[in-house]
């Protein structure tokens, strides 16, 4: 990018650093990118617990409301809607459709001259829409210090509650990130690890391993009161991005799911586990990069 020569030099190191940090920072929320996802897996036999099989089948909606960014803070809003449904075959527990209808909102501010402090607070509804009250209520949260040491990497550490961990348990949240070459960035933590590379404006791959469970209230006919199902799940994919037209891409992943547990209730309110096996899946989708 050409610089003009008026231009002071430190006000030149500041730009080409901030430029860097936009290019490496993108990396930490390109598997957030809005569009519409749908996921689906190989049916397998548990390892132990209920049920002769299962699997999964998952779509997801998420839409941009508004954006406002600066130089020193930035806010930005959506609406997302997530609905999985099981295939648990042998037990009569988890056989509802379950929603998560959230408003993730996402702000950071400048507190240093290479530091931000970062919050993503997504509340939501966790139900299958059949006794929706207060018990239905959730919230994600991620609240963490983001450094950037240099033009080529940051680190980040904090606290989050997320329900893809399969409970709403608090945890520590850590990454560090690397602007490995031109085209290629590396996010090393939890809860995600990602390594992407942009072979050319049109096409990018990734490798991606991530939490994806959830936590849902339900009711279960004949019974009072409310229940939970509880899914633990780590994915990890190889997946690619193909630019259509636009501001649209198109996605496609395959990957393994590994470390999988289902805790659910059946039909008289008894408390039923499964481990399925570790198995494949595939997610086609599109997405939405501004």
């Amino acid at each position: 990018m050409p610089i003009e020569q008026s231009v002071k030099p430190v006000s030149y190191y500041a730009t080409v650093r901030q430029l860097a940090a936009v290019a490496v920072l993108s990396l930490a929320s390109a598997a957030q990118a809005d569009g519409f996802s749908w996921s689906k897996d190989v049916s397998a036999m548990p390892e132990s617990g209920t049920g002769t099989s299962f699997g999964t089948d998952q779509m997801s909606l998420m839409l941009p409301l508004q954006e406002n960014q600066g130089r020193e803070e930035g806010l930005r809003t959506s609406a997302g809607l997530t609905v999985t449904s099981f295939e648990w075959t042998g037990s009569d527990a988890a056989s509802s459709q379950y929603f998560w209808l959230s408003m993730p909102i996402q702000y950071w501010q400048r507190r240093m001259t290479s530091g931000q402090i970062r919050i993503r607070f997504e509340p939501g509804l966790m139900t299958d829409f059949d006794n929706i009250n207060t018990d239905s209520l959730m919230a994600n949260l991620q609240l963490y210090w983001r450094q950037q040491m240099s033009g080529d990497w940051f680190w980040q550490a904090g606290l989050m509650v997320d329900r893809r961990f399969g409970d709403v348990t608090p945890r520590p949240m850590a990454g560090i990130a690397w602007k490995a070459f031109s085209s290629t960035e590396l996010l090393l933590g939890l809860p995600e690890t990602r390594l992407q590379t942009g072979w050319n404006k049109h096409f990018t791959s990734y490798l991606n391993i991530r939490p994806d469970g959830g936590v849902w209230r339900e009711a279960i006919e004949g019974l009072d009161g409310s229940y939970d199902v509880r899914y633990r799940n780590w994915r990890m994919g190889l997946g690619a991005d193909f630019w259509w037209r636009g501001n649209i891409w198109i996605n496609a992943e395959l990957g393994q799911q590994r470390l999988r547990k289902i805790t659910a209730h059946d039909s008289t309110g008894a408390k039923v586990t499964a481990n399925p096996a570790d198995n494949n899946y595939w997610q086609a989708g599109i997405k939405v990069k501004f």
